[in-house]
């Protein structure tokens, strides 16, 4: 079964929404979401350890299978460890039972240590599992995504294969369905009560499946639905009011639905348990049938019951029960019972809200006795991003909890539930009559994100002006290696608008976030002028200035032995080019899109020693080809007044002027 008791099948609707490179970035209305696919290969056996005082014991795992990675390796104990058997490796995690003691360990490294601090020989025996990973991202451009599972070797084998299955809680879609490589629906509450329940776990945003022994690798197919209305909040208290009792008669069938929570809360499902016993004269012949939204069967378990006398006065009578747990999502569900004795139902809907004050620290969240006063179950949920690791949290009382997971700790006379891992976390507040209220705080390491702004040739672009604009917004301008470096402290898309000499050059959208450096391209262009004469001969030492439309110099520039001047990382947009040389000029107006090369071309015949340059002009009056000898006389000593005139002429400054915002 996937859970044991009633309080641990709410904590699994609780936390629906834990569980959700080069960079991502796309055109502002393509916002780019991922479905994360993460394949976990566990090697599992029993194994004992004798271990003397004062004395170690190694767990190392076996080498990783090609494309897999270690991610963990997992300890849990036949009985508690003594408290005199330390743990030691890189973070480890532990699974606490009542009265405080380990029941499981976690070490996320590649190795295990466990140290006997006592006087005597410790017996531990463990159930010891290596897992080992391999994650794939896949864009989302449709609404129904084909996966194939990986090959497994053969020294593992294929029932030591799970398929985890993740969306981002901020991204507007849902887990619909899950199609077999054989075209079954795998979320069908009919074709899920075929399998055992933890052959498949199911909520809105997360799918595990187990593959091998009941459900073959191969490709699968993962059916989404979109829509605002499945945006999740990344922090929220989620709370269950009431507990609801229900008898359905024999070939019966109840609806059953609740009103909408008050303002501000939203509803978020069911827990559903259903439960009989019959004389086992009676043949079993029927079926509960559950319809909903989404339905994911958590727990089945049957008994025989055997009740006799303390002697053959009264022989063995015998009674068969049952009872299955369901977590239901949705307003609504609808519970058909067509066996021939009645069914007993009990149920609490569940609804929440979102929560918390997000910080470059973590995260803030005040309860108070209102939030949670008509409640008898409530928790805060936290889920974090890639780029973030939750650390601890710590309670009003200053109550400090770190490398709990799925932990039932001391608090008040009863047991407090507690999770705390990399990327999700949960705490009750209250149960029953035992709660705490006041701010928590969840401290969280963000990983900085840098952002590399390039023009489209490539190279970095500095001194541009960054905006990232979503749950939190922030203005930056990129150094001399064209980055910028901020802090996203709150899940959710963001839009990155890039500025550039008083231009917009770039707004990109960025969804789910797989890393935390990323490059974006500006529109911002590099342009070639070259200036010729009539003949095509290029012109060196023309003054080039580049404005904008309405006068403004950009830059200006002066041309090379080849007649060229390159001006780089120009915005887009149109451009008047004006050229000079001497007494001659030419003005053109470019439309700037792309990496371009333009060619002006100056009145310019040739250019004579002492003299300089010659129009066309000039230089059909100068062989005379009108008005003869005379008038090319002259000209000749026109040209040389000239030429003195533009020797005295003051050489033009060459400087870039940037355009004000």
């Amino acid at each position: 079964m996937k859970l044991h008791h009633l309080t641990l099948i709410l904590l699994t609707l609780a936390v629906i929404t834990l569980t959700p490179l080069t960079v991502y970035s796309a055109e502002v209305d393509q916002v780019q979401y991922y479905l994360k696919v993460e394949y976990t290969l566990q090697v599992e056996s029993s194994i004992t350890y004798l271990i003397k005082p004062g004395k170690s014991i190694q767990v190392a795992p076996l080498p990783s299978p090609p494309g897999f990675n270690l991610k963990c390796i997992e300890l849990e104990f036949t009985e508690p460890l003594p408290p005199s058997v330390k743990v030691e490796g890189k973070d480890v995690k532990f699974v606490k039972v009542p009265p405080n003691l380990v029941k499981k360990v976690i070490v996320y490294g590649e190795r295990a240590v466990l140290i006997n601090k006592g006087n005597e020989v410790i017996r531990v025996r463990a159930n010891r599992v290596f897992k080992y990973t391999q994650t794939t991202y896949i864009p989302i451009r449709e609404l129904r995504i084909k996966v194939e599972t990986p090959e497994v070797p053969k020294t593992f084998g294929t029932s030591s294969l799970v398929m985890k299955i993740e969306l981002d809680n901020y991204a507007p879609y849902r887990i619909k369905d899950v199609i077999t490589p054989h075209g079954t629906s795998l979320l069908r509450p009919d074709i899920q009560e075929q399998y055992p329940p933890d052959t498949t776990s199911i909520d809105y945003k997360h799918v595990v499946i187990k593959l091998g022994r009941e459900l073959p690798t191969g490709t699968y197919t993962i059916v989404l639905e979109k829509g605002k209305e499945y945006v999740l909040p990344s922090a929220m208290l989620v709370a269950g009011e009431s507990f609801y009792n229900l008898t359905i008669p024999p070939m019966t069938t109840e609806q059953i639905s609740t009103p909408l929570p008050e303002k501000g809360w939203k509803h978020l499902g069911y827990v559903v348990l259903i439960s009989t016993v019959y004389p086992v004269t009676e043949v079993e012949k029927g079926d509960v049938k559950i319809t909903a939204d989404l339905v994911d069967k958590v727990m089945i378990e049957k008994r025989t019951i055997s009740v006799a006398g303390i002697s053959y006065l009264i022989p063995p009578i015998k009674f068969k029960t049952w009872i299955k747990a369901y977590i239901v999502y949705g307003t609504t569900l609808q519970i058909e019972n067509t066996f021939s004795y009645p069914v007993i139902v009990i149920y609490i809907p569940l609804k929440y809200r979102e929560v918390g004050k997000w910080t470059e620290k973590g995260l803030e969240i005040k309860v108070s006795e209102n939030d949670i006063a008509t409640s008898v179950y409530a928790y805060l949920v936290v889920q974090v991003p890639e780029h973030a690791e939750i650390k601890s949290v710590v309670t009003p009382s200053g109550a400090i909890y770190e490398n709990y997971v799925d932990s039932e700790v001391p608090w008040a006379g009863i047991n407090r539930t507690v999770s705390i891992t990399e990327k999700q976390a949960y705490i009750a507040v209250k149960i029953g009559e035992v709660y705490e209220v006041g701010t928590y705080r969840f401290f969280i390491k963000w990983k900085p994100m840098t952002v590399k702004v390039i023009d489209t040739a490539g190279n970095p672009l500095p001194n541009a002006t960054i905006t990232i604009e979503g749950p939190i917004t922030t203005t930056l301008t990129t150094d001399a290696t064209g980055k910028v470096t901020t802090v996203l402290y709150r899940p959710g898309p963001y839009t990155i608008s890039i500025k550039y000499m008083g231009v917009e050059v770039g707004k990109y959208a960025l969804g789910t976030v797989l890393k935390t450096d990323i490059s974006v391209m500006a529109q911002v262009y590099n342009l070639k002028l070259k200036v010729v004469g009539v003949r095509e001969q290029p012109i060196e030492n023309a003054i080039i200035k580049v404005m904008t439309e309405t006068g403004k110099v950009i830059t200006v520039a002066r041309t090379d032995t080849n007649g060229t001047a390159v001006i780089k990382q120009l915005p887009r947009g149109k451009y008047r080019i004006e050229v000079k040389y001497v007494k001659t000029s030419a003005i053109k107006t470019v439309e700037l899109d792309n990496n371009k090369e333009e060619e002006i071309k100056l009145d310019i015949f040739m250019e004579l020693p002492v003299i300089g340059p010659v129009t066309t002009l000039e230089a059909l009056l100068l062989t005379g080809g009108i008005g003869g000898g005379t008038i090319a006389l002259a000209l000749i000593g026109k040209l040389g007044r000239r030429k003195e005139e533009d020797v005295e002429e003051e050489e033009p400054e060459i400087e870039t002027e940037f355009i004000e915002e």
